[in-house]
């Protein structure tokens, strides 16, 4: 006897939605960690046998709309979906309502569960659909929320592909949380709850109560796309200082802010969340798009454990060096500066020997910088920090990376948390790169604000991550030109610049202006085990690498760099050339501590000549020139493409640095081959090239080369599947452009 079915063939079959409605229904993001990674379900499309299923032994729910499962709201069961043609169908009776009600269903199960999610009336019509919900650790699994008249629905839910699943369904009424600290409410930490906001004059609270402390991650999300924002209050209901990240949605070329996360430590006692909508719509410069009100939201508060667990770990390690005049609490944890096995950037002698980069200005060019941090204020001068935005400050809650990337250079000496390469270094932050309009103005003014004073300018940011070629302009290079000349007491200021982290979507760092230019410094990325870093982008103008990481690690050895955060907290996952490149500005600082006579370009063949020929085992090493100064013509510089001269060493650089003799005034020629109507022939077969060469003699006195640059201008439909190749007269090869798929 054959079972009869009423399943629809498929979601779309009885009530087809318009994308837009769908997506404004069921679009839901979630940040992996503490980097935002963002996706969208645009759709999808079921299909299931036409002549329907037959419920298996195993089967705990029904299978059709005359078989489904009573469930009630407020409640939660679990089930098993077993394979592509397993419906689990679920039945909520609202007939007794004597109003509408606003249903929020959503699915959790282990972080692989993928399910997919319809609600339907009674009439068998879909009201909404879901496919990924996109809570937190359940990034794959459904979620609903539709308000809806009395009558009967039903929630049907699928294994996305056909894998099975082992899941638990939640169900909720959502009601108002209250509107200020006296009527909040107090949700349940580990449990997604929902909420209203009715319009921009509408708030939600939601009380916390801690009787010790505790570290937590607080979730708030906009369920239809709508912005909001929020704040961290005492028990007298005043706002206080929360780290907070924006919770953003990304959608072909837009960006919408959607929600906020807060991580932060608590101590014992009540606090509240403020949850409330900007005035406006994320959708007002979209001509013709109306914004939808009110707007649903889930908040979920979760103790973060492995944060806890790693902090507390850290503070209860002792360092690998054993120094007992360390005593910043998380040291022991931060393993670019102290490891056991020389994976770090021998800082140790430098500071044993009284060299903490005091007296030695860096600028932080970044989004901002949580100076009040209290790892940072004894070495902040906010005399010479600079807004960009007219906000007033240069901090701002949702901005973290200027903190991160402050603590990693000058991080004070103290037994409070982290420390930084040049803890006594005076450091301020310009925040040019916060979210805003950056002008090019506002670039140059950045490059040349405070030169007179500025040994090291730490630049963290570059263009966007992609196989094209970037300039900066002459008027960025004409002002950096004017750094190395005039800058620091007509030193110059040295420049550190990011290398790049898009290796893994075919960019290369040589065509990044910002970071190729002959006067900056390219920080590429090494990861614990001191081999390249997954997304480091390679290139001929690497000068040095740094640690930053790319792998998961385990208690001590992070999957990043442990450093500063907003509201006095630590983030222990910092990672990118972001990273690198401020542990590179810290060496040059305590380089320039050692010995205040050098120039800009001193430093760079300090750091060259004394930088960790790392990954010795990698074929791209090459043996180069003489070390400048060296006295043996055997001392050569070793240089790598994906590591340049190898890893940053504070001690060698320093103890280099000391009884250096300045490099004379710089030398310069120039050559030009002038139009050369030469043509790049197709190569002849799959995996062949084809090559043409031009070669160009000097003729000049100078005697020690420290960099050429090559301009060149040609014409050519496919760029990218160019190799250009530069060979010195002793047969050593820079690689100034690769094809994109090596």
């Amino acid at each position: 006897m054959t079972e009869h079915s009423t399943k629809p063939d498929s979601f779309f079959e009885k009530n087809p939605m318009p994308l837009t409605s769908s997506l404004a229904a069921s679009s839901l993001v979630m940040p992996l960690g503490r980097a935002f990674i963002l996706a969208i379900a645009l759709g999808f499309l079921l299909l299931v046998s036409a002549g329907g299923v037959v419920a298996q032994a195993i089967d705990r729910h029904g299978n059709t709309f005359e078989t489904a499962t009573p469930l009630a709201l407020g409640s939660s069961v679990s089930g098993n979906l077993h394979d592509a043609e397993d419906w689990d169908v679920f039945r909520i009776d609202l007939t007794g309502a004597t109003e509408t009600t606003d249903i929020w269903a959503y699915v959790t199960g282990d972080e692989d569960v993928d399910t997919v999610a319809g609600l339907y009336d009674s009439e068998e019509n879909l009201l909404i659909f879901n496919d990924d919900a996109f809570i937190r650790d359940q990034v794959r699994a459904s979620g609903l929320r539709k308000t809806v008249p009395p009558g009967i629905y039903y929630i049907v839910l699928v294994s996305y592909e056909g894998e099975p699943a082992d899941y638990t369904l939640h169900t909720q009424a959502v009601t108002d949380p209250g509107s200020d600290t006296e009527t909040a409410v107090s949700p349940v930490i580990g449990a997604p709850m929902g909420g209203t906001i009715d319009g921009p004059g509408d708030a939600n609270y939601y009380q916390l109560e801690f009787t010790e402390r505790t570290y937590m991650i607080i979730d708030v999300q906009s369920l239809n796309l709508m912005p909001l924002e929020g704040a961290l209050l005492d028990s007298e209901g005043e706002e206080i200082s929360a780290n907070m990240y924006r919770r953003s949605l990304r959608a072909c070329c837009v960006s919408l802010p959607i929600g906020f996360s807060i991580y932060d430590e608590f101590e014992p006692g009540t606090y509240y969340i403020r949850v409330t909508s900007p005035p406006g719509g994320a959708f007002e410069e979209f001509e013709g798009i109306e914004p939808p009100r009110p707007t649903p939201f889930f908040i979920y508060p979760l103790e973060d454990t492995e944060h806890a667990e790693f902090i507390r770990g850290c503070e209860a390690r002792s360092p690998a060096s054993h120094n007992p005049q360390i005593e910043d609490s998380l040291f022991p944890c931060q393993w670019h500066l102290n490891s056991s096995d020389n994976r770090d950037i021998n800082v140790e002698p430098v500071w044993a020997d009284g060299n903490l980069g005091e007296g030695i200005n860096i600028a932080v060019i970044d989004d901002g910088m949580y100076h009040a941090h209290a790892d940072l204020k004894e070495n902040v001068d906010t005399d010479k920090n600079h807004d960009y935005y007219g906000t007033g400050d240069i901090y701002a809650p949702t901005e973290h990376h200027g903190t991160h990337v402050a603590g990693i250079i000058a991080a004070r000496d103290n037994d409070i948390g982290v420390r930084g390469v040049a803890p006594r270094a005076t450091i301020y932050g310009y925040n040019l790169i916060a979210a805003g309009d950056l002008s090019y103005f506002d670039l140059l003014n950045a490059m040349s604000r405070n030169a007179a004073t500025t040994a090291v300018s730490n630049n963290s940011w570059g263009p966007t991550d992609g196989p094209t070629l970037f300039s900066p302009g002459s008027f960025w290079e004409r002002t950096i030109d004017a750094g190395i000349t005039y800058g620091y007491e007509g030193k110059g200021t040295f420049y550190v610049f990011a290398a790049g982290n898009g290796h893994l979507l075919g960019d290369d760092s040589n065509f990044d202006g910002l970071a190729n230019y002959y006067a900056t410094t390219a920080a590429c990325a090494v990861d614990s085990r001191d081999g390249k870093a997954g997304y480091s982008e390679m290139g001929a103008n690497l000068w040095v690498c740094a640690p930053a990481n790319d792998r998961p690690g385990t208690l001590g050895e992070s999957a990043g760099i442990l450093t500063t955060e907003n509201s006095d907290q630590y983030i222990s996952d910092f990672a990118g050339t972001s990273a690198a490149a401020p542990i590179v500005s810290g060496v040059a600082a305590l380089t320039r501590s050692a010995n205040p006579d050098l120039t800009w370009r001193d430093i760079k063949l300090i750091l060259a000549g004394s930088a960790r020929k790392n990954d010795p085992g990698s074929s791209g090493w090459e043996d180069g020139a003489t070390r400048y100064g060296a006295d043996s013509p055997g001392d050569r510089y070793h240089f790598n493409h994906a590591y340049g001269f190898g890893v940053v060493d504070a001690g060698a650089a320093v103890d280099l640095a000391k009884d250096w003799t300045n490099i004379p005034a710089m030398e310069t020629a120039t050559v030009e081959s002038g139009e050369l109507s030469l043509e790049v022939p197709d190569a002849p077969g799959a995996g062949e090239t084809a090559t043409v060469t031009s070669t160009l003699t000097m003729d000049t006195s100078i005697g020690f080369t420290e960099f050429v640059e090559v301009r060149i201008a040609f014409l050519h439909d496919s760029f990218r599947d160019l190799e250009i190749v530069l060979e010195s007269p002793s047969g050593a090869e820079s690689r100034l452009a690769v094809p994109l798929d090596t």
